[in-house]
């Protein structure tokens, strides 16, 4: 395999040690010879360091095991997830990267999901500074429903990506709401200093899907039973992170979900049309009910 950057190892390095029983150095060693990439013990120390000093990843060796986890009790699973995730992202940017500084006509073979947005890198930079130094921010945000432009003051919290977009969470009248980065204008970063708990507002989005937050929505068990065909998609795509597997069969692929049943978690569902099925919870499964009545209407009247 031909190596452009370091994010291949950190991306493979990670996951083995994740997904592994304590595997020693050398069998990380071994493991990326089979890939075709050759990396020395010294090597495999600067990577681990690079890990841990640069992306704050626990990488620790077990004396009794004699072999190498991942030390974070804290939700490990999560956070290594989005560390890989991370690398996914960096390994295809690395890779396009390289690939258009050889030849822009690679440009051919690329066709991208969406149109692009005035891009907001500027605005990405100054409220990840903001979030990073605790201070608060003013800007004039227009949503995607209202006509005109608001003016805020927020205390930025952190960045959240949903559906190929980024959003700040932020406090704004004590409450959490989410501002997408491209809607933000006239961004300035306030000398105003503030105090929170990240971590604590993190795990309230924790049994979220997407960005919808209410603190009066309980979390519910809801269920959801799938044609079959659609099991790897839901494997590979999850509609949350914690969802969890109840049957797998000839007849169905259901899963459960510890959730807050909200607007993007409705939208997730009816995306499936009749191939998904709303167990639980009762009011959820009338919700979608009631939607595909709708639509039904719809086609049904004579236009």
């Amino acid at each position: 395999m031909k190596q452009k950057s370091p994010y291949i190892r950190y991306y493979y390095f990670v996951k083995w040690i994740a997904d592994r029983h304590y595997p020693s150095m050398n069998d990380i060693i071994k493991l990326f010879e089979e890939m075709e990439i050759k990396i020395t013990d010294r090597t495999f120390y600067r990577d681990r360091k690079a890990l841990i000093d640069g992306y704050n990843m626990p990488i620790t060796y077990c004396n009794v095991n004699k072999g190498y986890f991942i030390d974070d009790a804290n939700d490990a699973h999560h956070e290594t997830n989005r560390f890989l995730q991370l690398m996914q992202e960096m390994i295809t940017a690395s890779s396009v990267s390289g690939l258009f500084s050889e030849n822009t006509k690679y440009l051919t073979y690329l066709e991208f999901e969406n149109q692009p947005s005035s891009m907001f890198h500027n605005v990405f930079e100054e409220v990840l500074t903001a979030t990073q130094k605790k201070q608060k921010i003013k800007f004039r945000y227009q949503s995607y429903v209202k006509n005109k432009s608001e003016l805020y003051e927020t205390k930025p919290l952190f960045l959240k990506q949903y559906q190929n977009r980024w959003y700040i969470i932020a406090e704004h009248n004590k409450t959490y709401k989410a501002f997408a980065l491209e809607r933000i204008q006239d961004l300035e970063l306030t000398a105003k200093k503030f105090k929170a708990d990240i971590d604590k507002v993190k795990q309230l989005f924790r049994n979220v899907v997407g960005l919808t937050n209410s603190d009066k929505q309980p979390v519910e068990k809801v269920v959801l039973r799938f044609h079959p065909s659609q099991k790897s998609y839901v494997q590979s795509v999850p509609i949350h992170r914690l969802q969890q597997q109840l049957a797998d069969n000839e007849t169905e692929f259901t899963i459960q979900l510890l959730v807050k049943p909200n607007f993007e978690l409705k939208q997730q569902v009816l995306k499936y049309g009749s191939l998904v099925e709303v167990l639980q919870p009762k009011t959820l499964r009338q919700e979608v009910k009631q939607e595909h009545q709708k639509a039904l209407k719809l086609y049904r009247e004579n236009r």
